[in-house]
């Protein structure tokens, strides 16, 4: 679980990963990437239902806070208890709203595609801002290409830390998939937010 949990936090800090999704050198969005990455990992634990898939999901998290605490530690803030108790609560939370879009939330889990990029804005991004609209397009198809690698992946991959993360795994073609739903935010209209759908030309 260390090997898994550390190749994972380098693989997003190396030059593959970094020249293809150029993310902003910001804490919290590079903190939401972290706790992404830690969320799949545990999501494909759990589904092989195994006590000893279990176990290393209890280390990933631990890891994962002791890694977080690390980060947290080497900014200078006056009430570090208090933020570090907000980021636990928020990286909490954004592990809940992937667990509601891919498992609970019937036409989420139907179709992982519908209102994905509103999830990843809201999970990662805060805030939606026009510079970003690429990154999170490129983020979305990487999240659902890794999801479904990593509940592929045999246990045994997990125990010796095989775990292939790659950024090439995001199709060429990952503006025009048929079933994006891209989310833009409208002051002028009442709703918060007008959905369309990209259709396949």
């Amino acid at each position: 679980s260390t090997h898994s949990t550390w190749g994972m936090i380098y693989y997003i800090s190396c030059l593959e990963f970094s020249k293809v999704i150029e993310m902003p050198p910001d804490f919290h969005i590079s903190h939401s990437l972290v706790n992404l990455h830690v969320w799949l990992l545990i999501n494909g634990l759990k589904s092989k239902n195994m006590r000893e898939a279990h176990y290393l999901t209890e280390r990933i998290d631990f890891l994962f806070k002791k890694y977080q605490n690390e980060q947290i530690a080497s900014i200078h803030l006056r009430r570090k208890a208090d933020f570090t108790k907000d980021v636990n609560i928020y990286m909490a939370n954004n592990r809940n709203t992937y667990n509601r879009h891919f498992q609970v939330n019937p036409q989420t889990s139907y179709n992982p595609y519908y209102k994905l990029d509103a999830l990843v804005w809201s999970t990662v991004f805060f805030e939606k801002v026009p510079r970003y609209s690429d990154i999170v397009y490129m983020m979305s198809e990487y999240l659902i290409q890794h999801y479904q690698y990593l509940i592929d992946l045999p246990f045994s991959h997990y125990e010796k830390a095989i775990i292939e993360w790659d950024v090439f795994r995001i199709p060429v073609d990952y503006k025009d998939l048929s079933l994006i739903h891209i989310s833009e935010p409208t002051r002028l209209l009442s709703i918060s937010y007008a959905v369309f759908c990209l259709k396949k030309k």
